[in-house]
């Protein structure tokens, strides 16, 4: 049961940490790659989203060994 809060607590902070990449990522990218908002937008999610499922998937096969 306490890995399980663990594993809950992990992925919040994982999250929130996503949301501050998206938007530092989201403002790189219009600043000075004069991209358009929304595919810069997309382009942070889709990063941040991948390296949340990957380290979530790195700890859950730690877990389970």
């Amino acid at each position: 049961m306490n890995k399980v809060f663990h594993l809950i607590a992990i992925y919040l902070v994982l999250i929130l940490f996503g949301k501050l990449i998206i938007h530092l990522v989201t403002f790189l990218l219009t600043k000075f790659a004069k991209r358009e908002i929304n595919y810069a937008r997309n382009v942070a999610q889709f990063t941040v989203l991948t390296v949340i499922l990957f380290l979530g998937l790195l700890y859950f096969m730690q877990i389970l060994t």
